[in-house]
């Protein structure tokens, strides 16, 4: 078995993020697709995300992408959350989920308290609701209440954002409904339907797009286990992603990282790049944290002990992080302030004076990004 250098695995995995250099900014769609989907919960968290990728794009560079070109979508797809996607392999991304349909399953239902009656009730009248036309919330939820009745109205018994969620809303990623988010119209948000929003909608085999999905997910965050794949993808998946890791054995590569075993593509197992020197300011929910810093024993690799629960705290995050070599060697933030922006940077240790430049060339490229100012202090 081959053995790496927590260093060699850094090195390609922000050379795979695209934040050794940023790819040029017609590459944008290509980004998105590279990283396996931005987190898009935080619009703003997003836009940033991409902004440390992509070489001076704006944010009217990403919206434009989203709703004039339609070349990336918005909706909930990896771990039931709200991601951009490449429009032209979004329906990858829903097949792989199709494998295991969550919202008929007794204990989803249960949490939600719904019946398997009223969900597949809901699910019918969110896309007849949307067919050939977007909707903001508040229409897509008077349109099934018309159909179903005001009990789709409910409060369930979860607490979502500080108050109790809505039965309908539940639903508005089920399948086999895709719904991804449409134009906004003013300050609302819309819904469409993706089979008629994505252009030549076609859906793979659903066990041939989660075994696509693996060797994706090994190509850019990978060494990996079938667990981290699991918790990257759907955190209650890890039996069928076992499964999934023994019918592709004949593609993988054992490797050892600090005595830890985990697989990479055996067609791509030589890619063993060095650390150049990459000081990044990444945002809150950032793709590379999700996926490089997963539960157990690696995360400290990545995210360490040092940096205590500021990253990833009461298991909420990742929150925003300096990062340094592929390992978080700080936090952040940012606040507007009229025409300029102040970011705050507390390291966790002592800064170089290479990385103290490098944060100041990040702050710079923020303040483009937002059309601000920054006043960048370290703290």
């Amino acid at each position: 078995m081959r053995s790496l250098q927590w260093e060699q695995v850094h090195a390609r995995r922000l050379a795979r993020n695209h934040l050794r250099e940023r790819a040029p900014r017609e590459r944008l769609a290509d980004v998105v697709r590279d990283v396996g989907g931005v987190q898009a919960q935080v619009a703003a968290a997003s836009e940033l995300a991409l902004a440390a990728r992509v070489e001076s794009i704006t944010r009217a560079d990403v919206r434009a992408a989203l709703w004039d070109r339609r070349e990336l979508v918005k909706a909930w797809t990896l771990r039931g959350t709200l991601h951009l996607h490449a429009a032209a392999d979004f329906p990858l991304w829903i097949a792989a989920r199709r494998t295991s349909v969550y919202w008929r399953e007794p204990r989803w239902l249960e949490t939600f308290a719904l019946t398997i009656d009223e969900a597949e009730a809901i699910v019918a009248a969110i896309g007849d609701a949307l067919d050939g036309r977007a909707l903001t919330r508040q229409e897509l939820g008077d349109e099934v209440a018309a159909r179903v009745g005001e009990w789709a109205r409910r409060e369930t018994p979860v607490i979502q954002f500080g108050k109790p969620g809505v039965t309908w809303h539940q639903l508005l990623g089920a399948e086999p409904v895709t719904v991804c988010q449409g134009p906004p119209r003013g300050r609302n948000v819309t819904f469409v339907r993706a089979d008629q929003w994505v252009p030549g909608w076609h859906e793979p085999d659903p066990a041939s797009a989660l075994a696509e999905a693996f060797r994706r997910y090994l190509a850019t965050y990978g060494p990996a286990t079938p667990d981290e794949f699991a918790h990257w993808l759907y955190p209650r998946r890890r039996g069928e992603a076992r499964r999934l890791a023994d019918e592709l054995a004949g593609e993988l590569e054992p490797v050892e990282v600090d005595g830890r075993h985990s697989w990479l593509l055996a067609s791509d197992a030589d890619a063993e790049e060095r650390t150049a020197g990459t000081v990044r300011l990444l945002p809150d929910y950032d793709c590379y944290l999700i996926g490089a810093a997963p539960p157990g024993r690696q995360r400290e690799a990545v995210v360490p002990a040092a940096t205590g629960n500021r990253v990833f705290g009461g298991g909420a995050g990742p929150f925003a992080a300096v990062v340094v070599d592929g390992t978080v060697a700080g936090a952040w933030k940012r606040r507007a302030r009229g025409k300029r922006v102040a970011i705050r940077v507390e390291p966790f240790r002592r800064l170089t004076t290479f990385e103290r430049r490098k944060l100041h060339e990040e702050a710079r490229r923020i303040g483009e990004f937002l059309g601000a100012e920054p006043d960048l202090e370290i703290a």
